[in-house]
């Protein structure tokens, strides 16, 4: 998947608008997923393998969440500063822990947290992190059933 921009200042309004979980091109409901993406800004490309994207499962259509494009803005602006044309990103193993949970042994990704839609932007919860998805087995929750 390639995203282009002919400007930083055209990549500026892409990181502008706040992407929901619904489709603009057909009101789907999107998902988190990761996928391999060129980013191209004015002369310069990264490639991420893999980076976060919201996916639309009714129509296929990629938008870039909030944290992606963060990511996005950081290493172009280093690439003018270092001078760098191309660059390629792969992931490094970094798990962040969030400090309401440190003492538990709960399986998340940190990277749910800043890239679903709304999770970090609860005014509710103020603690980093807080609404981040929990992996478990199913089997968890035969006490409840019961």
């Amino acid at each position: 998947m390639e995203f282009a921009f002919a400007s930083y200042d055209e990549f500026l309004e892409e990181y502008k608008k706040y992407r929901f979980d619904e489709c603009g091109k057909c009101n789907g409901i999107c998902e988190l997923v990761e996928n391999d993406i060129t980013c191209i800004i004015e002369n310069r490309s990264f490639h991420f393998v893999p980076l976060l994207v919201l996916r639309c499962k009714k129509c296929g259509a990629i938008y870039l969440p909030e944290h992606s494009k963060q990511m996005i803005d950081g290493v172009y602006k280093t690439s003018v500063k270092e001078n760098q044309t191309i660059r390629e990103f792969h992931p490094t193993g970094y798990k962040k822990k969030f400090d309401y949970c440190k003492d538990t042994d709960f399986d998340y990704d940190h990277r749910d947290f800043y890239n679903i839609p709304g999770l970090s932007y609860d005014e509710e919860h103020s603690v980093e992190g807080f609404l981040t998805p929990v992996y478990f087995e199913k089997e968890a929750l035969e006490p409840i059933r019961k």
